[in-house]
């Protein structure tokens, strides 16, 4: 919230007298309230007083005060500056009183909002003070130190002894607030600015009987704009594309790049606010079975080759050619061929060829001696059909006995899950 001003009042007095009142005022609560004050006494005193203020139910503290004269040393005049605030201030007018008699005054009061409430009777919302005096200079300028922040501003106050009616003309950037100069004997001026300027300064439209100012920093509340934010690091991936930010309160925020990552298919992107999105190539991968894929928005899916692995039971297998086919084919997984089964059989009738072969010699080598006990012995040989047959039932019983062990531990499986 930027700091804002409102006139009260501002009014003057030729009349001497040691108390002068000011127009009703009605200061709002929690406002900074400046009253600005120009005097001068009826005799010559070499350090003239400034009033003390009361009204409105308010306190009233001295900012600061400064005398100024067209001479060294001889008829001083003052200018004081007192702030004032309150939660609950009341209506009615401001009572200035001096020490002594006073030739006349004149005063300027104003408010300002959006400022630090903090300390007493506004003492949070002065950051610094300076003053400056002149003999007949027709301009002033009151110089601050840097201020504390861009968003504090600025106020001046102006006053002068004249001999006839004067007007002020406020600095370059300078608001003017009030202008009580004409046809008073003390004059006083108010400007202001709401930022920040260290060289406070107004002319004069004729050479014064003196001139001083006082200028002051007055602080804004805090969380005021321009706070510069700067978010930590996000735990959080966006979907490929800069999010959305809305600027409040002159706060710049400027998020990086985001990004999005995906696994098993392209993304289905809306393009709003002029963002340009161009996500990468996706990649799916699944295992058992194809996907079933939607295309949507002109994106393409080219899902690779998919894999099914079964674990735990044998597959169910049936016959559809003859035996002899089958084993022409591989047999049933045992990598024999039809060629070398048959060569083995052949092996093996030579083999037991040859021991018929020479049980026959024996026989007949017992008949020699025992001539009347002499009998032929017919060789048994059996036919290749008959060993590819027997072949094929021995197969056929070692295939039944290992599926028998397959679902005997299928069922020990089950039981288990």
């Amino acid at each position: 919230m930027a700091i804002t001003q409102s006139p009260l009042t501002t009014g003057g007095s030729f009349t001497d007298l040691n108390e002068h009142t000011s127009a009703s005022v009605s200061p709002t609560a929690n406002r900074l309230v400046l009253l600005a004050v120009v005097s001068s006494p009826t005799v010559d005193v070499p350090d003239p007083p400034s009033p003390t203020v009361v009204g409105n139910g308010l306190t009233w503290d001295k900012i600061l005060d400064v005398n100024f004269s067209p001479e060294t040393s001889n008829f001083l005049s003052n200018i004081a500056l007192f702030r004032a605030m309150g939660a609950s201030p009341s209506a009615g007018g401001i009572v200035m009183t001096w020490p002594t008699t006073q030739t006349g005054a004149s005063w300027a009061v104003s408010e300002f909002d959006g400022i630090d409430t903090s300390g007493t009777n506004g003492s949070g919302a002065i950051v610094q003070s300076a003053s400056n005096t002149g003999t007949t200079e027709t301009s002033l300028t009151v110089t601050l130190s840097a201020f504390g922040s861009a968003n504090n501003a600025t106020y001046g106050t102006f006053g002068s002894e004249a001999s006839g009616s004067r007007t002020f003309t406020p600095g370059s950037g300078f608001t003017e607030i009030h202008d009580q100069a004409g046809g008073f004997k003390q004059c006083v001026q108010t400007e202001w600015r709401a930022d920040n300027d260290t060289t406070v300064d107004v002319t004069i439209s004729a050479a014064a009987r003196g001139i001083a100012g006082i200028a002051i920093e007055i602080k804004a509340a805090s969380g005021a704009s321009d706070t510069p934010i700067n978010p930590g690091v996000a735990s959080l991936t966006l979907t490929g594309f800069a999010p959305t930010v809305t600027q409040t309160a002159h706060q710049e925020v400027s998020p990086g790049v985001a990004s999005l990552t995906l696994t098993g298919f392209a993304p289905t992107v809306t393009q709003t606010a002029n963002q340009e999105v161009s996500p990468g190539t996706e990649i799916l991968t699944l295992t058992g079975f194809a996907p079933t894929v939607e295309q949507t928005g002109s994106l393409e899916l080219i899902p690779g080759t998919a894999s099914l692995t079964l674990t735990g039971f044998a597959p169910t297998v049936e016959q559809t050619i003859t035996e002899e086919e089958h084993l022409r084919s591989g047999g049933w997984g045992y990598g024999v061929s039809y060629k070398g089964l048959k060569a083995e059989l052949e092996k093996e009738e030579q083999r037991k060829r040859e021991e018929q072969e020479k049980e026959l010699v024996k026989e007949q080598l017992k008949a020699t001696e025992k001539p009347n006990r002499v009998k032929v012995i017919k060789p048994i040989i059996k036919s290749e059909e008959q060993l590819l047959q027997e072949m094929i039932e021995q197969i056929k019983q070692e295939w039944k006995a290992k599926i028998e062990q397959d679902e005997k531990d299928i069922e020990i499986i089950l039981m288990l899950l």
